[in-house]
């Protein structure tokens, strides 16, 4: 950022009051600046008196001449910088500004380019403006040398003053320290130099021959403004213009459309206003014949193509060996042949039928009944029986889709867990098949008060011949939820299909799940991991005697019901193992988390029928265990 002092030198109003010399030694730049001429005997405080300038001037810094050791100290104001110069060690360097002086701030010139960096003090203030980047900017109060500065108080943060004696522009930041300005003139928040350049609406045109123009009118071709033509721009030296429609010129030369047109530089007179082939039409009465082989033909109505006629397409040609004619319109062939445009349409080299009357884009459309739906998951689908949703189709419910996220069909009728009557402070409803769950808290956590019974394999591809009811009884399912493998309580599937971080998660594999993993619970819950489970444990006295806290009051063999002293109410559901044998239901509960044990096989927590403690072991991710879930 270049730093500018500004010296106190002021323009008098003497020069314009009393009629000053308008010569270059001793004048006022002319600027344009409404000069004060008021009496000063007022009860205002009266600016400073500085005396008038004293010393040449000239008009740019160009107009200097050079600095010797004749004129080594000398002083020269350059009115087109509003700056004063001096000669130092060869060299003219800007020594300080010149304070113009005016009555009051509408009397302030207009901020002009030609005007950046002019500072201006109003008589009836003592403000001190400065002209940069084309508007006004107040500078502060004047005063006489910084002792008279008021002291920087919090309720003058930010406030400016114009120092005379040193030129310097003060802020008051805690301390008053020097202001610094940026000369800069910007467009948006692109500086640029307007000697070669111009702004309009923060957009940065090039000068043309020097000059600003209307970029929404004219353009700029080899430093010469042309008008735009139909709003475009051209190469006037190859195009012209004529009623806003642009025209190549024919031989270099320019021509009226109207009457005239360009056959190879060479230009002809229209025939009945229309051009023709002259190699072989000829214009007879207004009107354009020729001959196709050996037939004369009326041109108007026909043309003619390797010897053979063809009636023209609404009154033109086209190229019949790519395209047909068909209602006055032109149309491309579609995979090399013409088709009925008025019950086909053409896409990608093939033609299809017209939907309800219309073309589509059948990438991302079918159609059905003369309507037009999106295809689902890219595919089509039947929409008298299904409907799509989330790039999936489901079968219509009572003859209409309904929200699989917050619904279920139930008889042919849409019911969401809003339509079903449950103490909400005990139970909850999983709105993808409108099972009520109790729920208990225990300590710090909120569990499921009974197992998962939920199955939707097209939804959870994971559960796919990896979920099953005890004894594939669904009278099982109904008492003790079902049985899944490790890889269908983790939704393995959805792990390696994420977008941002896919996992390869089952039987030997081990991928390291860490987080809450929500796997097949239900929105708002999730598979308890090794850790939650053991803080479960301590929630109700630890390993040793969680057993009977944990178990429900009935279902267990052998007097082995516990008391169900925190609602738990653990389920002996037994256990799917290898060549799908069923076992230990009555006798045993084992509940599957998510955390691994190595790649073959992962921790669940257990209970026996017939002992009190409790306890996390490894087992087989092939197996088929029950799942309670956890609440986010």
């Amino acid at each position: 950022m270049k730093k500018f002092l500004f010296l106190a030198v002021l323009v008098s109003a003497f020069f314009t009051a009393c009629g000053g010399d308008s010569g270059s030694k001793g004048s006022a730049p002319e600027d344009g600046v409404e000069r004060d001429s008021t009496d000063r005997g007022t009860d205002k405080k009266p600016l400073p008196d500085i005396p008038a300038l004293a010393m040449d001037s000239v008009e740019t810094e160009d107009d200097l001449t050079a600095c010797v050791s004749s004129n080594e100290g000398d002083s020269v104001y350059v009115k087109a910088a509003y700056s004063i110069y001096r000669c130092d060690d060869g060299l003219w360097e800007p020594d300080g500004f010149v304070l113009q002086r005016v009555k009051s701030k509408d009397k302030l010139p207009e901020c002009t380019k030609d005007r950046i960096s002019m500072l201006v003090v109003t008589t009836d203030s003592s403000m001190v403006y400065r002209c940069g980047r084309e508007s006004w900017t107040v500078l502060g109060k004047m005063v006489v040398s910084e002792t008279d500065l008021p002291n920087c108080t919090a309720n003058r943060d930010g406030e400016m003053a114009y120092v005379q004696e040193s030129g310097k522009v003060m802020v008051c930041d805690g301390r008053w320290t020097e202001q610094e300005f940026d000369d800069a003139v910007y467009c948006g928040t692109r500086s640029y130099d307007p000697a070669e350049k111009f702004c309009i609406a923060e957009k940065l045109y090039a000068l043309c021959g020097g000059k600003d123009f209307d970029p929404a009118k004219q353009f700029c071709f080899e430093d010469t403004l042309y008008a735009l033509c139909g709003g475009e721009d051209y190469r006037p030296t190859r195009r012209f213009c004529v009623r806003d429609t642009l025209y190549d010129m024919c031989g270099g030369k320019t021509f009226d459309p109207a009457k005239k047109f360009c056959i190879d530089d060479e230009l002809h007179d229209l025939c009945g206003g229309k051009s023709f082939d002259v190699d072989r039409e000829r214009c007879e009465g207004g009107k354009v014949q020729g001959t196709c082989g050996t037939e004369a033909y009326d041109a108007s109505e026909k043309f003619c193509v390797s010897g053979e006629l063809y009636d023209l397409c609404g009154g033109k040609k086209y190229d019949t060996a790519t395209e047909f004619c068909s209602g006055d319109e032109v149309y491309n062939f579609c995979g090399g042949a013409s088709y009925d445009v008025t019950a086909k349409f053409c896409s990608g080299g093939q033609t299809y039928d017209l939907c309800g009357g219309a073309s589509y884009d059948v990438t991302a459309k079918f159609c059905s009944g003369g309507q037009t739906y999106d295809l689902c998951g890219g595919e089509e689908y039947d929409v008298t029986a299904k409907f799509c949703s989330g790039g999936k189709t489901y079968d219509l419910c009572g003859g209409s889709g309904y929200d699989v996220e917050e619904e279920h069909c139930v008889n042919g009728e849409p019911k969401s867990c809003n339509a079903l009557t449950y103490d909400k402070s005990t139970h909850f409803c999983d709105a993808r098949d409108l099972q009520i769950y109790r729920f208990v808290t225990i300590g710090t956590q909120t569990w499921m008060a009974y197992n998962l019974n939920y199955s939707d394999s097209a939804n959870y591809p994971s559960m796919l011949e990896r979920n099953w009811c005890y004894k594939n009884s669904l009278d099982s399912c109904a008492k003790y939820g079902r049985l899944y493998t490790w890889a269908a309580a983790i939704d393995s599937m959805k792990l390696a299909n994420d977008a941002t971080n896919p996992l390869t998660c089952g039987y030997g594999v081990e991928c390291g799940l860490s987080g809450k993993v929500q796997g097949i619970c239900p929105k708002g819950w999730h598979l308890p991991s090794r850790t939650e489970w053991e803080a479960l444990f301590t929630a109700v006295g630890g390993f040793s005697t969680a057993g009977p806290k944990l178990k429900s009051l009935t279902g267990w063999n052998s007097g082995g019901n516990g008391t169900d002293a925190f609602g738990f109410s653990a389920l002996p559901a037994g256990g799917r193992y290898d060549y799908g044998n069923f076992r230990y239901g009555g006798n045993y509960a084992s509940f599957w988390s998510s955390t691994e044990g190595n790649s073959n096989s992962a921790y669940c927590m257990y209970l026996f029928y017939d002992y009190d403690l409790g306890g996390l072991g490894n087992y087989s991710k092939d197996y088929g265990y029950s799942v309670r879930c956890l609440r986010d």
